[in-house]
């Protein structure tokens, strides 16, 4: 579904959605300003502007239950599209919910550093191309 809706405008694709909500009997959908999905004019537009654009994967995924095949073709996914829509490599990798590892299996497919954000480990370089930052995990876990 994803794939199908980054293929159509904006509008075309929050239609879409609203068709699929009233299909499944979902409650009606107000996506606040600040929490929708930027355009690729957009993003386009803050990259010009000195803003690194860095990929979170194909889509929101728990990657601990994964293998690492399916890792990797989960960041390389996003990474092309990254490249393809906006023309930047975006090599680095923030995990999605910030306290899994990347396997040494997916990570020597994969180019670039990942990012975590887990404040039960420490700040730094974790192992070679994985990175922690926990002083963001409080204002990330937010509900």
């Amino acid at each position: 579904m994803k794939a199908d809706l980054l293929t159509i405008s904006d509008e075309a694709a929050l239609q879409r959605v609203r068709e699929l909500a009233r299909e499944f009997d979902a409650p009606d959908l107000n996506i606040s300003h600040h929490a929708q999905t930027m355009s690729i004019d957009e993003l386009r537009e803050i990259s010009s502007l000195g803003v690194e654009i860095a990929n979170h994967g194909w889509s929101h995924l728990e990657i601990s239950h994964l293998n690492h095949e399916q890792v990797a073709a989960h960041i390389l996914d996003g990474q092309k599209w990254i490249q393809q829509e906006i023309g930047l490599p975006a090599e680095h990798y923030a995990v999605p919910f910030g306290t899994s590892f990347v396997s040494d299996a997916a990570q020597v497919l994969v180019r670039g550093i990942t990012m975590l954000a887990n404040s039960s480990l420490p700040q730094g370089e974790l192992r070679p191309g994985q990175w922690n930052r926990f002083e963001l995990t409080e204002e990330l876990q937010k509900p």
